[in-house]
């Protein structure tokens, strides 16, 4: 005989202690009871699962680099509303139809058929032809490797300083070829050894630099004296530069170089100092085409 707390895993009531009078018998009909109701719902799952649709999810985690989807199921449309909503998409698709075919018909019986398509000519053709502009203009501003004469940037920014100390009725600066020589060397140095600074990792500024090539900037007014090189720096990558627009060309360089040393107090200063009389430019290019311009005054 088993007691209520006797029945454990793995052992069960036979039918002895199902008959009435037995001491087991109200517990064996509870646990029977149990296993029926069980059944009941575990059979109406089942039911409702095949009666529903599956419908797809998307995990739209925006920790994942891919959406990624799975399936479940979960609360359909009824059928028979399926079967209505395809019946009133094949109606619409009718009524769309015999729309355009009224419209059609219209335009054959009034004669205006022939003089609507030649409008709808003219306005493709010319829609076609604006576009075809436009993607030639983008594709000319498309960022094409091209070689760019560093000599021609160079006399290019040297003319355009010029201009700036005449529109500021300063004297012209004189071209130095041992000063291009200086400054060149350092552009060069800046692109070799990936730095960006009047100082090198030698520790050399621009009049250090100039002593090292044997070049020495005094100058004597009487009352006193200077010694020494100003120097400013500029990088300017190509493509769409912020300030410049599309820089690509050799001009289009010079202008944005000039135009940023123009609006930057320090740099203004040195190419409107009075006292400076000679300059040098040197341009080295990066495998990147990035220009690398040092200006080197006395």
């Amino acid at each position: 005989m088993f007691g209520h707390g006797d029945y454990g895993i793995g052992r069960s009531l036979s039918d002895e202690h199902r008959k009435p009078g037995h001491p087991d018998f109200r517990f064996a009909h509870y646990l029977d009871m149990k296993e029926k109701e069980k059944e009941r719902r575990y059979e109406e799952a089942i039911e409702a699962l095949t009666r529903r649709p599956a419908i797809k999810f998307e995990d739209k985690n925006p920790s994942h680099k891919i959406k990624e989807t799975y399936w479940r199921h979960d609360t359909g449309v009824p059928k028979q509303h399926k079967k209505y909503t395809r019946f009133a998409k094949k109606l619409s698709t009718l009524a769309v139809i015999v729309i355009i075919g009224v419209v059609f018909f219209y335009f054959m019986k009034t004669g205006q058929l022939s003089t609507t398509l030649s409008s709808a000519q003219s306005l493709l053709e010319n829609t076609t032809q604006n576009v075809v502009s436009s993607v030639d203009e983008q594709i000319s501003r498309l960022p094409i490797r091209r070689e760019i004469d560093v000599a021609k940037v160079e006399t290019e920014i040297h003319n355009l300083i010029n201009s700036q100390r005449q529109r500021y009725g300063l004297s012209p600066l004189s071209y130095d070829a041992r000063l291009a020589s200086i400054a060149r060397a350092h552009s060069e140095d800046m692109v070799r050894r990936n730095f960006f600074d009047h100082v090198n990792p030698d520790g050399k500024d621009p009049t250090s630099r100039g002593i090292a090539a044997s070049y020495s900037c005094y100058k004597d007014y009487g009352s006193y004296y200077t010694t020494g090189l100003a120097e400013n720096l500029n990088q300017i990558p190509t493509g769409d530069v912020i300030g410049c627009g599309y820089v690509y060309t050799e001009e289009e360089i010079t202008q944005c170089a000039v135009d940023g040393w123009m609006e930057s107090l320090g740099h203004r200063q040195n190419i409107l100092t009075a006292t400076y009389d000679k300059e040098g430019i040197g341009v080295a290019l990066s495998s990147g085409n990035v220009a690398y311009i040092t200006q080197d005054f006395c």
